[in-house]
């Protein structure tokens, strides 16, 4: 998760929690710094950030691993990082 900028935020000994950047809409963004300034700061400051939780339980037979995500992106990248860990 380091390799897509994702800083770890909190980990235990079955899950860690990571952050990155914010889920922003670049025009959204554009059009509210060329009309109201203030709008876009809001916009910005109140934008969600990306989070990923890996839980790792284990079962009988080996380990379950589970992702919890906010947004889209965070998704894809948690999907990413399962997909590169080693198979049994």
């Amino acid at each position: 998760m380091t390799a897509k900028n994702y800083t770890i935020i909190s980990q235990t000994d079955t899950s860690i929690s990571f952050e990155d950047g914010k889920e922003i809409n670049t025009i959204l963004l554009i059009l509210g710094i060329l009309f109201l300034l203030i709008g876009a700061i809001i916009y910005y400051l109140l934008a969600t950030k990306h989070k990923i939780t890996i839980t790792f339980n284990e079962v009988s037979g080996g380990v379950n691993v589970e992702n919890s995500t906010n947004t889209t992106q965070s998704l894809r990248d948690a999907q990413d990082f399962l997909m590169s860990l080693p198979k049994p």
